[in-house]
């Protein structure tokens, strides 16, 4: 009686672990979608019309929510097959995707355009869900993703860590998508490398060609992706000798490899061209492709704005027209390439207002985009991608999960009484137990691995910006949590940097360098609280966020951080000594009780990285900390300009440990 009662305890708490909610019929969920009767066989046969209409009247006359799910899920994927992003995203917008349905959710990203801050926090939930899930095709495809949005907006060393992740990957999945992302990654050389990897990048594309060509004759089924990935690559060696090389003669040869039906590329191909045929002197070619240009249809790839400053340009170099205003209304988010390439194709121009117009532009890209992007050093993050892409076959080989070992059991001779077969289903459910907390351990594993390494700095093992993007809103919450209690616990951001580093680099090697960055991050590490977020913010620079329940550590902090580089020598490899310092940057946020919390933290590591830079024009080995901004009307205008500006013309109060006066 007891082992009865035992077994029955056993069965109930075995059931227990399953989900526990009754999912009904019209329930979005896997097995539901899993339950449709497929799609009707002469689907398959339908054109992109035609299956877009299908759906579309299908949807109309359906009632049952799961199947009207899987239909809009399946138009999304048709529009986004065909490059017609808006579309796609419409789609999404009308059905979002579940939070279990990552293939869709990634399409849904794909097709969202002109929102790159939400977008990337997505992707990054995306990613960590894919290696949660251990689905690899979609953590590489969503890493991809990720370095071509922070690569748009400017965050290049990210990029290229991003890519270096995700190559591996993609070799795990198919040569497809290791040949994109290869694309992509040659794109990045050639759009934000030095004349060295710009040849790269054009010699990378180049070997894709040849891949390509092979692959057309050994995989007939592969044509249509060939056919589209090469109008791609053609179309990419045009613009990459048009804005990074003033080949104009070489351009034109891509250009006239893409097939005119290839409409996505067409509008775009032919302003090129007409601007190819311009800056070679061949007017009469340059003005009929440019008339072309006019009635070709917009593509859904490329953003029309700035086709249309680039055609009002050839038409003031050719005298036809010497309307600018399209230029004047050039959307600010245009890709930065772009935007380089036609300012400097303005200031250039013998059209006096139209080379005032660059001018201006131009020094408002550098002030909200270029002087931010001077400070990163992009050039050793494209090294480690390249070694990546060289060393592939050696990647990842031991962390992927192995397979699971058949288990056969012998089957026993017949059992002789109930007793008997009561055991054999508890040893049953025992194995299965252990088959489902095997696979869970191996799969959190993996995400472990991968989490890591997309949160930690691999030289000095400091959490890096990915992880302080994912946490700084927890400590503004702190922040805002105090005063909902009617207290004032502010938060102090620093920047600091090593000064001089440089010179350390060229004068005692990159070695010796990194044994500076390493002693430097641990000195720090000892010197602050363990609630405090220390992350390495690039290159040589660093930050940290500190909790101030005394708003009088502000500065001792800053001091303490000073203090602890400066006082003792670093002694380095060989037993060689160095004499290191560094300056710091701070802002208190907020200054005092009744300072407003809606501050965006970008902006306020703005300021610390403000006051950074006045201790480093006024002396080093220093700090400056940002006390309070006292016209929070010119709050932008504190941003934009340099720290000295703002104290001279009484915008901001400081205080500073810089022995001489300011101002």
């Amino acid at each position: 009686m007891r082992f009865k009662v035992f077994v029955i305890v056993f069965t109930l708490s075995i059931l227990m672990l399953l989900p526990t909610s009754v999912l009904s019929a019209d329930r979005i969920t896997i097995e539901n979608l899993e339950k449709l009767e497929a799609l009707p066989a002469e689907y398959e046969a339908y054109t992109y019309a035609q299956r877009v209409e299908w759906l579309t009247n299908t949807i109309n006359q359906s009632t049952n929510p799961v199947n009207n799910y899987r239909l809009n899920r399946e138009l999304a994927f048709q529009h986004i097959e065909v490059s017609a992003n808006d579309l796609a995203d419409a789609a999404c917008q009308s059905t979002p995707p579940e939070i279990f349905d990552l293939t869709y959710r990634f399409v849904c990203l794909s097709a969202l355009k002109n929102n790159d801050d939400i977008k990337l926090v997505k992707l990054l939930e995306l990613q960590k869900d894919a290696f949660t899930e251990s689905d690899i095709t979609i953590a590489a495809e969503t890493l991809s993703l990720i370095a071509w949005v922070q690569s748009s907006t400017g965050d290049i060393e990210q990029a290229f860590n991003s890519y270096e992740i995700a190559l591996p990957l993609a070799e795990q999945v198919s040569v497809y998508l290791l040949n994109d992302i290869t694309l992509n990654l040659a794109t990045i050389y050639i759009v934000h490398g030095d004349d060295e990897y710009v040849t790269k990048g054009i010699n990378l594309i180049l070997e894709s060609i040849n891949r390509l060509n092979i692959m057309r004759q050994e995989e007939p089924n592969a044509a249509n992706y060939v056919a589209r990935t090469l109008a791609r690559i053609h179309f990419n060696l045009g613009i990459a000798y048009t804005l990074h090389r003033s080949d104009y003669k070489e351009a034109l040869k891509w250009f006239g490899l893409i097939d005119p039906e290839v409409t996505i590329l067409r509008e775009s191909v032919l302003v090129f061209s007409s601007l190819a045929y311009a800056e070679l002197g061949n007017s009469e070619q340059a003005k009929q492709y440019l008339q072309q240009s006019f009635s070709a249809p917009s593509s859904a790839l490329f953003n029309s704005d700035y086709l249309q400053c680039y055609q009002q340009l050839i038409q003031v170099k050719l005298a036809i027209s010497f309307e600018i205003n399209d230029c004047e209304q050039l959307n600010e988010n245009t890709v930065l390439e772009v935007q380089l390439d036609l300012f400097k194709r303005m200031i250039e121009s013998s059209y006096s207002e139209l080379s005032m117009l660059g001018l201006k532009k131009f020094y408002a890209l550098y002030l909200n985009r270029l002087r931010p992007l001077l400070k990163q050093n992009s050039a050793k993050s494209a090294s480690r991608a390249e070694l990546s892409r060289l060393q592939q076959e050696s990647r990842l080989k031991g962390e992927l999960i192995e397979k699971e070992k058949a288990l056969t059991a012998a089957t026993k001779a017949k059992v002789d009484s109930q007793h008997q077969l009561t055991i054999a289903i508890i040893l049953v459910f025992l194995l299965i137990i252990l088959l489902v907390l095997l696979q869970l351990k191996q799969k959190q594993k993996l995400a472990n691995q991968f989490a890591k390494l997309s949160l930690f700095d691999r030289l000095t093992g400091l959490h890096n910006r990915y992880y302080f993007e994912q946490n700084i809103e927890r400590e503004i919450s702190f922040v805002k949590r105090a005063k909902d209690d009617n207290k004032y616990n502010p938060i102090a951001i620093y920047l600091f940097d090593i000064d001089h580093f440089k010179k350390v680099n060229d004068t005692y090697g990159h070695d010796i360098g990194d044994s500076v960055l390493k002693e430097f991050s641990s000195r720090i590490n000892k010197s602050i609280r363990e609630s405090d977020m220390f992350i390495r913010w690039g290159g040589e620079e660093f930050l940290l966020v500190a909790r101030l329940f005394d708003t009088a550590d502000y500065h001792r902090i800053a001091e303490r951080v000073r203090t602890t580089i400066c006082e003792t020598e670093f002694t380095v490899k060989n037993n060689l000594s160095l004499k290191i310092s560094c300056t710091v940057g701070g802002v208190i946020y907020p200054n005092s009780p009744r300072e407003r919390l809606d501050i965006p933290w970008p902006e306020l590591v703005k300021l610390a990285d403000n006051a950074l830079y006045m201790g480093k024009r006024q002396q080093r080995n220093c700090w400056v900390c940002i006390d309070e901004v006292l016209e929070p009307n010119c709050f932008n205008l504190v941003l934009q300009q340099e720290l000295e500006q703002s104290v001279t013309n009484k915008l901001v109060s400081i205080s500073h440990s810089m022995t001489k006066p300011f101002p």
